[in-house]
């Protein structure tokens, strides 16, 4: 059930069972801005996927991390849970975290943006101050 408002991981995965969603788009946005995502199978959207995250090579992204740390992990935030209303297969967008391969989060230095959703499902960018 949902908290002060906010969807926890098991209303983001209703969210996605309710409206037939066959992929994942997780979403981050690179150093220079550029807005990245990788997709999954609906198959994998579990509970584990919020707390554990899932795990992508990190040297494939510019500017991201060198070779030998490539290890990332994008932890999906559902509070940022959303229906894609552009893509043909039906789609569960969410805004993710990332994490280097010690789970610290990193998204604070890797990420030039803070995410925020607004009420009407709107994504805005706010320009971090760290």
């Amino acid at each position: 059930m949902t908290t002060n408002g906010k969807l926890t991981p098991e209303d983001a995965i209703r969210l996605a069972r309710e409206n037939g969603v066959q992929m994942v788009d997780l979403k981050f946005v690179d150093i220079p801005g550029t807005l990245q995502h990788l997709s999954l199978p609906v198959g994998e959207l579990t509970p584990e996927l919020f707390s554990e995250g899932t795990g992508f090579d990190g040297s494939s992204i510019r500017d991201f991390q060198a070779i030998e740390e490539s290890d990332i992990l994008l932890v999906p935030d559902p509070t940022t849970a959303a229906i894609d209303p552009v893509y043909d297969v039906p789609s569960l967008s969410l805004i993710c975290d990332s994490r280097d391969r010690d789970a610290r989060l990193c998204s604070g230095r890797c990420s030039p943006v803070n995410w925020q959703v607004c009420p009407a499902g709107a994504i805005d960018l706010k320009k971090s101050h760290d």
